[in-house]
């Protein structure tokens, strides 16, 4: 009972500052892309992605950008905001143009 009310007052505490922190990386769902099938929801472990006619939508509040629903999404309409495949293209061919450093030798 006595860690019931401890949780209960760490919660109350948080809804007391007025402003909740959430982490940026949550799904983004494509609604021309969305076929509605459903598959995102199942597979969602916060229950965070709803079906609203016949379209996916995320609760950005419950969604803790674990990209689950992004890898079971068969029309690639779910993307993780920082983590779609066109960030991450570009992150590799920016560390693949930069120049070597290796250690003890200087750069020329």
């Amino acid at each position: 009972v006595a860690q019931a009310g401890d949780a209960a007052a760490a919660a109350l505490s948080l809804l007391d500052q007025g402003i909740i922190a959430l982490d940026p990386s949550v799904a983004s769902v494509s609604l021309l892309r969305c076929a509605g099938c459903g598959l995102c929801v199942k597979a969602c472990p916060y229950n965070a992605i709803e079906l609203k006619q016949s379209v996916a939508y995320v609760n950005t509040y419950l969604c803790k950008g674990c990209g689950t629903c992004a890898s079971i999404c068969r029309d690639k309409a779910i993307t993780l905001i920082h983590f779609d495949d066109q960030e991450i293209v570009n992150e590799m061919i920016g560390v693949l143009a930069a120049e070597p450093v290796v250690p003890g030798i200087p750069n020329p």
